[in-house]
């Protein structure tokens, strides 16, 4: 992911490039909020009826969740709880294959790496399960915004601190929506991997992000609480300097990252280029898993 490098870098003749963070603005134009804006309309007390009506089916998500934690959610018990009222017809227009403006469809409208490895975190086998994803980023969206004004206030602050502060804030939501957030295996708000991936400038691919977050929705109800200290990084830690655990998944996890984003960066390669890339990875990988077997 590029990131911006500061105009006072550039000031003195042979003064080196100092990279800076993603600014506020580069928030205010991810994937994620472009398509809520979209969606919302030019006024924010005028929204657009679908719009209206996606909040209608998320606020409908969370209220199950409260309500009847042990029950499974489908859509006719979906439909039931919209108020003032719900069908089957506006259900799959806002949830299914053939739904108006899904946000994964957005992410692989974008055609970058992070955006297409995101999606694919989030491929649902249903519409329900799409649903709920949405429904999670209409209800972190609120934190996010609280988040995101305090980064407007401490613009300087590392990739590592703006990091945590991100996790900390999505541990935030999950404590004060614990059904919502606990559902789907502690899937993260959509919005909330795809900050994390550009704050962290690079160091987390949208998978381990995906990863980091759901590792730290389910502690979050014994962290304590960053309502009143936003910007103190300690509650939660995600491990941007150093390797990450040396678990099995971890371990698997990071090799088909790479493997995942060799052949992205192949793709732009010249074909000549490209091809000798390949031949090679393809001899380092039979010598590795010559070395696996052994």
């Amino acid at each position: 992911m590029a990131v911006a490098r500061s105009d006072a870098s550039r000031g003195e003749e042979g003064s080196e490039d100092v990279p800076v963070y993603p600014t506020p603005s580069d928030l205010d134009n991810t994937v994620a909020a472009r398509w809520r804006a979209r969606l919302i309309g030019v006024r924010p007390d005028d929204e657009k009826s679908h719009w209206r009506t996606k909040t209608a089916y998320y606020a409908a998500v969370g209220q199950l969740c409260v309500a009847d934690p042990g029950r499974p959610m489908t859509w006719q018990t979906i439909v039931a709880a919209v108020r003032p009222r719900g069908s089957r017809s506006t259900f799959y227009d806002v949830a299914g294959p053939h739904a108006k403006h899904p946000l994964t469809g957005d992410l692989l409208a974008a055609d970058t790496p992070d955006a297409n490895q995101l999606a694919l975190c989030y491929q649902r086998p249903n519409a329900v399960e799409q649903l709920i994803d949405e429904a999670k980023v209409w209800s972190y969206w609120p934190y996010r915004e609280g988040w995101l004004d305090q980064y407007r206030r401490a613009p300087e602050l590392t990739g590592a601190t703006a990091a945590a502060t991100l996790v900390a804030v999505v541990a935030e939501w999950a404590r004060r929506n614990p059904r919502l957030a606990a559902s789907l295996d502690h899937a993260p708000p959509m919005c909330a991997v795809e900050d994390l991936v550009l704050v962290s400038r690079g160091q987390l691919s949208a998978r381990r992000a995906y990863l980091s977050l759901q590792e730290a929705l389910p502690r979050a109800a014994t962290a304590p609480s960053v309502a009143d200290t936003l910007f103190d990084p300690a509650p939660l830690e995600i491990g941007l300097s150093g390797p990450p655990l040396s678990t099995p998944d971890a371990l698997l996890d990071r090799l088909a990252e790479q493997l995942y984003a060799m052949n992205r960066e192949a793709q732009r390669l010249a074909a000549q280029d490209a091809v000798g890339v390949r031949e090679l990875a393809a001899t380092l990988m039979r010598d590795a898993v010559s070395l696996l077997a052994a």
